[in-house]
């Protein structure tokens, strides 16, 4: 779930951009409203009955929004090849 958020975030700029210059502040923005928005969640979740509050389940939200980062530079990367290939 948290990999299609942090990659929604990302769609739009690979799409539209015409830079093919990585930016680092876009994806720190997403690392960390992405991380706050799971662990918010986490924590909302202690306080609901027959909810549970996991460390793992913020690790792994932290995982998938890491994962979406990675493609998202690998993808910037390919397209930048292609492009000085022409």
């Amino acid at each position: 779930m948290y990999f299609a958020l942090a990659a929604s975030f990302f769609i739009g700029d690979l799409i539209q951009s015409k830079s093919l210059n990585i930016d680092y502040r876009h994806i720190a923005f997403v690392l960390i409203f992405c991380s706050l928005f799971g662990g918010l969640l986490e924590l909302v979740q202690w306080f609901l009955p027959n909810r549970n509050t996991s460390i793992y389940d913020f690790l792994a939200n932290i995982a998938g929004v890491l994962l979406a980062v990675i493609v998202n530079i690998v993808i910037y990367r390919i397209k930048k090849v292609k492009q000085n290939k022409f």
